[in-house]
């Protein structure tokens, strides 16, 4: 279930979030061949999505986010708000100089759709945190942050995944420019797990307690 959102608070959390996430973004890129995994679609390396999350408000230190004020929890209280959110980035020096994806795309009135879907890991059926973002690309701006907000319900072990369409001015999906979120930014370490960080291939999970 998507929550009735508030504008101020889901506005407040993309605030919070965008300068970690341009210096995220930033020394990601510089050596993206590497450490990120392309969309799984082509044509690859035109564009890719990563997701972060599940984080909640109420923290001042969340490692990521630095001062906040969100928090990073895969673990959730049932009838708590959570967020996820989305970078859309258009590549700024393919296929190259002067004549890159991100010139092409954000220059040709596109919008673009990033689809939520989740479901349940205990009953392998459909989960209600499921939402749509439209959105419109502006000239010569390669990067788009996204945050969605929903209300947690009835406790459950979740997976998210997050799907992405670019489209013509005419609404209509481009060909072969659809894709999904390889890429997951992770708040939460764990003392078993990896220090938080990038996973890829994998949906975000998150539980719901209650």
């Amino acid at each position: 279930m998507v929550n009735n959102p508030n504008t101020e608070t889901v506005d407040e959390v993309k605030v919070a979030l965008e300068n970690r996430i341009h210096a995220l973004v930033e020394s990601a890129y510089q050596e993206y061949q590497a450490k990120l995994q392309q969309e799984a679609a082509a044509p690859q390396n035109w564009w890719d999505l990563l997701l972060i999350g599940p984080f909640q408000p109420g923290a001042h230190d969340a490692g990521f986010i630095g001062d906040g004020p969100l928090l990073p929890h895969r673990i959730i209280q049932a009838s708590d708000t959570f967020y996820y959110a989305t970078v859309l980035l258009l590549n700024p020096s393919f296929p190259g100089p002067g004549f890159s994806a991100c010139n092409l795309l954000s220059n040709m009135e596109a919008d673009y759709r990033i689809d939520y879907y989740s479901g349940s890991l205990q009953s392998w059926a459909p989960a209600p945190y499921n939402t749509t973002v439209n959105s419109h690309f502006n000239p010569d701006q390669c990067l788009y942050i996204d945050v969605v907000q929903f209300e947690a319900e009835r406790p459950n072990l979740i997976e998210m995944n997050v799907t992405a369409r670019i489209l013509n001015c005419r609404q209509v999906p481009l060909p072969h420019f659809g894709g999904f979120a390889t890429a997951v930014y992770q708040f939460n370490s764990g003392i078993f797990g990896p220090p938080a960080g990038f996973d890829f291939n994998v949906g975000s999970r998150f539980m719901i307690t209650d």
